[in-house]
């Protein structure tokens, strides 16, 4: 469908991408430790994922705002992730 060169474009994309989202659950890691064992490359490409299947979504299924509650879906499960536990 796409030539070497477009899928070559493409993937240093992604990967830049998943690297500069790392970075930022790195950052955040550091200062709040994950509540569970989390491959941070996962996470980092997860919100690709979420996105990019988002954007699919709304648009087959016609809903503009699907993209918006997935993003906001996403950045609760990352304060879940990183929120330290409560002490009570």
């Amino acid at each position: 469908m796409f030539d070497r060169e477009v899928r070559d474009l493409t993937a240093q994309s992604v990967r830049g991408w998943n690297a500069h989202f790392r970075e930022i659950f790195d950052s955040i890691a550091a200062v709040y430790p994950p509540r569970e064992p989390v491959d941070l490359d996962d996470l980092a490409e997860m919100i690709s994922c979420v996105v990019d299947g988002a954007i699919i979504m709304s648009k087959t299924l016609n809903d503009p705002k699907r993209l918006e509650r997935q993003i906001l879906l996403f950045r609760s499960c990352v304060k879940l992730v990183f929120t330290p536990p409560s002490s009570s």
